[in-house]
């Protein structure tokens, strides 16, 4: 709980420069970079549970704006969920994918929120959400009685 708590505070504590960066105006000059991201969830619906079991959920988004676009960071809170990301500037124009992998250690739903800090001008801070429903194998034989 208190690994938790630190870092949740850490998060919100590095998103202040940002989101007090994104209120300021710019000089028509100026260059920028923005995030397009479609969608914020993804949910795979049901799906029969396996112990250890890897899923992968896929986020593609596209570098829009003047600038390269930077992901700082990605986050999740729970120790179940890993992220990949691009380490390096995405140019303008260019499509990439954010990379969640959630392995399973018991049966029920899922739902799990993804923090990604960029250096959007418009959205520093996104959030993505990973849902899921992991069924019992005697939820699914119940379900197909039905």
């Amino acid at each position: 709980m208190k690994q938790l708590l630190s870092l949740l505070t850490f998060c919100l504590v590095s998103c202040f420069p940002l989101v007090a960066q994104s209120g300021q105006k710019t000089d028509p000059g100026m260059t920028s970079s923005n995030i397009e991201l479609t969608p914020h969830i993804i949910n795979i619906g049901e799906t029969p549970f396996h112990r250890d079991s890897t899923y992968l959920y896929k986020f593609a988004f596209k570098s829009t704006g003047s600038e390269p676009l930077v992901i700082a960071k990605a986050i999740a809170a729970c120790p179940c969920v890993s992220i990949k990301y691009p380490d390096y500037p995405i140019p303008p124009g260019q499509v990439d994918t954010i990379f969640v992998y959630f392995t399973s250690t018991r049966a029920g739903r899922f739902s799990q929120r993804i923090a990604v800090l960029t250096n959007s001008e418009e959205s520093p801070l996104l959030q993505l959400y990973a849902k899921a429903t992991f069924l019992k194998p005697s939820e699914i034989k119940a379900r197909k009685q039905q």
